[in-house]
């Protein structure tokens, strides 16, 4: 059943949420007819304008699905081009079906279909009135023909029927057409009906269409329209000329058409469910475009397990929802299950038979499902209750009294809390609920927030948002359970959907407009919105201007305003920063979430440091100051490095993926290839700097200073004095040691020695030397002559440095200087560093 009918039922269930009302649904399904082949020559008389052979007209409609609704309003088609218009009265005499046009539209998930007709009775309900060949491999020779391949096309597939319901089949037979039939894909029933039952208009997934087993991006299609008195209207009219023949295309086309962006785990999330009699799995195309052009990334999915009531989960439905999990991971995005037995009631008025299973086999089916939730938790954003009642909503149930049965319903809860991690929270159908089960009327707050207590665990999803007084028995004492709500919403998750109100017992249609909606999302911190129901809601919010603002706000809205940071730093040395990001979302991030900083080199390395910040804690409307001081470490290399802001998942499996990562809103900041937003500031990284701790005198005498005045920039210096007398002439020898830390002589990638100095005579010849550990010797490494007038500074680099340096990391540097004649002097050094890389 489509969403739109299960809303329906459910507004009638929920319309008296205080009284025992029951709504038996029977759904009898005829047996399919097939009134495809008599006939399909018969036309030919009445062909008009046939001259065009082949494709007569190519269209694609892409269209954001909340702005298309399918009801009786007809709502966004007018963003559409229809077809053609067939010409009026072709099909040979009046009272006759004769086809006006065909419109088509999809978005990522749905094929919107509208067939308007002229003059003629009107179709007959669940009658066969209409049938859309679709040739989904683009080749006329393949696919069902008909008696002597009359069809212009191929088709791989048929929709077919009118008013009532409409059911895809595809085509199981031969290319000759000898043997041919159609086995059914899926039944849709249709509701919307208009103009006297001329206009009709209903969805199909997409991926019935893949029948081939590939994503079908485009089709070609021929419309026949018939009528138990009358002749068979093609559209186009040359659809029955075989080779000869026309048809039309349509092409799955996609672009982004939403304002704003993805950012996990907030936002309009897309719906769909499954059946254990019929498993329907994802489709990881299918995921990837809600994201990416959709900007979705959430999915709600009901897993619903009607066939297990009275047994274990099979195998087969543990491994199949295995898989969507692991395509949910692999598009990208996050999902929100719900496990439930049954969408309708049967027996009757007085004995209602709603479905659900027993608490005893609910608690083994939990058993049964923990490896799958736990082994899936990352990409689960959190889980609703579920199991209990219709649609997993806990009220309508077989087993469990309606505000009742509260310790039975807590042994429930907690077992869905333990088959998850302790950092995933599951959610309530109604505030009561927590209240009850807990016997705790006080709202989680900030001081036991996050806790991974089983109460700051629970959240709330309201699926009749504004749609009542009550918002269809979501509250039943408003004037407690708001300010409940309003207070514990901040710290726990809310979200939900809204619903159609002319069911319920309380409407209030006011409480549809834009001010209302906008200001409860606020006050209730709601972190996400069903897109896909209820349409005339959403589509309301769209007129009046609100929706875009919805969209924008829902979960978290952060965005950088400021930022002061360190221009540079040494190795070992201390980072400050200090930057100021605001939340102009309806709620914070309910799941943890690290912050970190990226310092990435110019030769693409990066260092990665993880902040203390939480941002659960970043609230709606208010402005975070998020300042320190890092510690750089001793081993950083030199360089000029670009500083990023990374809001990464913390899960393991995601934390790497930019689709996990949280994006700022402001412009020209966001790296979708790694999921770093920029700071746009550089940070210089100072090399490592080592200066003597220690020096040797061969030749000459110390007078003054220490090792410190070897550092540059200290007004003081090293003395050597009385240089001594060396074959007739007088010189100067010492040498100075230093020891690297934080990593092994094999680590150094480059030294650079530095020094500078000068003497008290002129023409001094001054030599410095390395002392190569391995040869053990003095290598040379520069001679010149040296003044008395200015220091002079003598800059060693080397790129292969590892004998220069002893196992434990000590390296030499050695200056003499020598002058000829008896004169003596003395020598001043100014400063001597080792820089290493």
């Amino acid at each position: 059943m489509r969403i739109e009918n299960q809303k329906l039922l459910r507004a009638l269930l929920f319309r008296d949420f205080f009284t025992k009302i029951v709504l038996v649904i029977v759904v009898s399904q005829s047996t399919l007819a097939y009134a495809l082949e008599s006939n399909l020559n018969n036309s030919n008389q009445f062909i008009q304008n046939a001259s065009v052979q082949g494709q007569v007209q190519n269209l694609s409609n892409q269209i954001l699905g909340t702005r298309l609704a399918i009801d009786i309003n007809r709502e966004g088609w007018d963003q559409t081009t229809p077809y053609t218009s067939d010409p009026s009265g072709d099909n040979g005499g009046i009272g006759r079906v004769d086809w006006k046009t065909i419109t088509l539209a999809h978005d990522c998930d749905d094929l919107f279909v509208r067939y308007q007709t002229t003059d003629g009775p009107a179709f007959v309900p669940d009658g066969l009135r209409y049938s859309l060949f679709i040739d989904v491999d683009n080749n006329p020779r393949t696919g069902y023909r008909g008696h002597g391949k009359l069809s212009s096309i191929g088709a791989e597939v048929l929709i077919q029927g009118g008013q009532n319901k409409v059911t895809t089949l595809r085509f199981v037979g031969s290319e000759d057409q000898a043997n041919w039939n159609w086995e059914e894909i899926k039944q849709y029933f249709i509701t919307d009906i208009a103009d006297s039952g001329r206009d009709v208009e209903y969805r199909i997934r997409i991926l019935d269409l893949n029948v081939l087993g590939n994503r079908v991006t485009d089709f070609n299609w021929v419309a026949v329209a018939d009528y138990p008195t009358g002749v068979k209207d093609f559209y186009p009219d040359g659809g029955n000329l075989g080779d000869e023949g026309d048809y039309k295309t349509y092409n799955f086309n996609y672009s982004p058409i939403t304002e704003g962006f993805s950012n996990p785990e907030r936002g309009f999330f897309e719906a769909n469910q499954t059946q254990s009699s019929k498993y329907e799995s994802l489709d990881v195309p299918t995921l990837q475009c809600f994201r990416q052009n959709e900007g979705i990334s959430l999915i709600h999915r009901i897993f619903y397990l009607e066939n297990f009531v009275n047994s274990d989960i099979s195998q087969e439905y543990l491994d199949l929802s295995q898989a969507d999990f692991d395509k949910i991971r692999q598009a990208g995005l996050k999902v929100i299950p719900r496990f439930a037995y049954s969408e309708s009631a049967s027996g009757t008025d007085e004995t209602p038979i709603y479905g659900d299973a027993s608490k005893a086999r609910i608690l083994s089916h939990l058993s049964q499902l923990s490896n799958v939730l736990r082994s899936n938790s990352d990409v689960i954003a959190l889980m609703q209750a579920g199991f209990i009642g219709l649609w997993g909503e806990w009220f309508f149930s077989d087993h469990f009294q309606p505000d009742a049965d509260w310790s039975d319903r807590s042994e429930i809860l907690t077992g869905i809390l333990d088959v998850l991690p302790a950092n995933r929270a599951v959610q309530l159908r109604t505030p009561r609920y927590k209240q009850n089960i807990f016997s705790d009327f006080v709202p989680v707050d900030q001081s036991s927030a996050h806790d991974e207590s089983y109460r700051t665990r629970i959240g709330h999803h309201n699926d009749c948002f504004v749609s009542s007084k009550s918002d269809g028995g979501t509250y039943v004492d408003t004037s407690t359970e708001l300010p409940y709500l309003e207070e514990e919403s901040k710290w726990v998750a809310v979200g939900g959907e809204t619903c159609d109100f002319h069911f319920l017992s309380d409407p209030a249609p006011n409480r549809l407009e834009c001010a209302t909606a906008l200001a409860e999302l606020d006050q209730f911190n709601w972190s996400y919105l069903n897109q896909d129901f209820y349409k005339p809601t959403l589509q309301k919010w769209l007129g009046d201007g609100c929706f875009s603002e919805i969209n924008k706000r829902l979960g978290y809205h952060l965005t950088l305003l400021n930022g002061t940071y360190d221009d540079q730093v040494n190795p070992g040395g201390k980072f400050k920063y200090s930057f100021q990001i605001k939340n102009d979302g309806f709620s914070a991030p309910f799941n943890p979430r690290k912050v970190e900083l990226i310092f990435r080199s110019t030769d693409g390395s990066s260092h990665t440091v993880e902040l203390a910040d939480d941002p659960r804690f970043w609230l709606s409307g208010e402005l975070q100051t998020i300042s320190g001081e890092i510690t750089i470490p001793d081993n950083m290399s030199k360089g000029e490095f670009e500083l990023l802001l990374n809001l990464p998942d913390p899960e393991p499996q995601l934390h790497d993926r930019p689709e996990y990562s949280i994006r700022l809103a402001n412009e020209d900041i966001w790296e979708v290839e790694t999921g770093y937003n920029k700071l746009n500031h550089m940070v210089k990284v100072n090399s490592e700097i080592y200066y003597p701790d220690d020096v040797k005198f061969t030749i000459g005498k110390y007078n003054w200073g220490s090792s410190n005045s070897f550092e540059a920039g200290k007004e003081d210096t090293y003395d050597i004095i009385e240089a001594s007398p060396v074959n007739g002439d007088k010189a100067i020898d010492w040498y100075a040691s230093t020891s690297i830390s934080g990593f092994s002589p094999d680590q150094v990638s480059e030294l650079t020695v530095t020094y500078g100095g000068q003497y008290s005579k002129e023409k001094v010849t001054q030599k410095i030397y390395f002392y190569n550990y391995r040869a053990k010797i003095w290598d040379l490494m520069d001679t010149r002559t040296v003044g008395n007038t200015d220091d002079v500074f003598v800059q060693i680099r080397l790129s292969n440095p590892h004998a220069y340096f002893s196992s434990n990391g000590e390296s030499r540097v050695r200056v003499s200087g020598l002058r000829k004649g008896k004169p003596r002097f003395f020598s001043w050094a100014n400063s001597l560093s080792w820089e290493v890389k």
